[in-house]
Order: structure tokens, then C-alpha cells, then sequence
């Protein structure tokens, strides 16, 4: 959303504006500065629990060591199985890691792809080529594979809620 301070999350993390009224998010940038923001649901709040998408706004801009962070590209382009994808991630809280693998199956929906994650990457976004394509959401175990929600369809959904 243009003009506004967001985070995206998933559903399964923050699923109620009152968890989010109490919540926090860590930023890191690549400094390793980091920079702790209150949420702000009462400015703007959406979620959907099939998608399991949460967006919701900040209460100020987030600023590690006093500079101002780019914003990530939520990018509704197409993803298609072989594309190369990459995720980072603060696994079950501690360093930040990245992986880069291959999509290994794309529906309408989600995406599957066989990136390496752990307990704990649930919200982060999975890049192809710099923009954010999706969003990383769980292990499917009958894919063998982990996967996440499509950006394009956590677009149009979003749009569809804020019109």
C-alpha cells in the first residue's frame, strides 16, 4: 500500500488485529543494524486465513542505525517450475540464513519449490530475480517440498479487501 509503512506475514503468525495490536517486527538490514517497530492494525489491518496472508501497517517507518530501509517489491509476476528462487530467512529466531533453489511445482494458489528452511521462516518472502513472488508458509510433506502462497494471488486478494 503506497504512502504506508506495511509488514506481510502469515495468517498462522498474526491472525487477529488484537495479536497484532500487541506485536512487534524485527527489521535487519545489511549491516546487521536492526530496528524494533510496533504494529499499527488500527491504521490498516488485512488478513485471510485460506491465503495465510496478515498485511499490516507499522507505526513508523523502520530505521536500523538511523537509515531508512528499501522497501521490498511485491511482485504478481509469473513463477513457473525450474524458475530459480531464493528465500531469507531468520530460522527459529537466530541468524539469518538464505537459500536458493529451483521451484519444483506451481499451482493457481501456491507454490512449491525446494528451498531449505527451518521452525521459524513462516512470513518470509521468496524472491525471484530481486522481487518478493511469494510468501513462505510451510513444509508439505507429501510434496517433499516446502511451500508458499503466490504474491499474485495475496495481490489480488488484498486489493479485492481494501477497495
Amino acid at each position: 500500500v503506497r504512502g504506508t509503512d506495511c509488514v506481510l506475514t502469515n495468517h498462522h503468525v498474526i491472525g487477529t488485529a488484537a495479536q497484532a495490536a500487541t506485536a512487534t517486527a524485527l527489521f535487519v538490514d545489511r549491516m546487521d543494524e536492526s530496528a524494533t517497530v510496533a504494529l499499527d492494525p488500527q491504521a490498516l489491518f488485512a488478513t485471510d486465513e485460506r491465503l495465510d496472508f496478515t498485511f499490516v501497517a507499522l507505526k513508523e517507518a523502520p530505521a536500523p542505525g538511523g537509515r531508512a530501509l528499501e522497501h521490498v517489491t511485491l511482485s504478481g509476476e509469473p513463477v513457473r517450475a525450474g524458475d530459480t528462487v531464493y528465500i531469507v530467512q531468520f530460522p527459529r529466531g537466530g541468524e539469518k540464513k538464505d537459500a536458493m533453489q529451483r521451484v519444483s511445482d506451481v499451482g493457481d494458489t501456491f507454490v512449491s519449490y525446494l528451498l531449505d528452511t527451518d521452525y521459524g521462516s513462516s512470513g518470509s518472502p521468496v524472491f525471484k530475480a530481486g522481487r518478493a513472488v511469494a510468501l513462505h508458509r510451510a513444509r508439505d510433506p507429501a510434496k517433499k517440498a516446502n511451500c508458499g502462497v503466490l504474491m499474485s494471488s495475496v495481490l489480488a486478494r488484498l486489493g479485492e479487501m481494501l477497495d
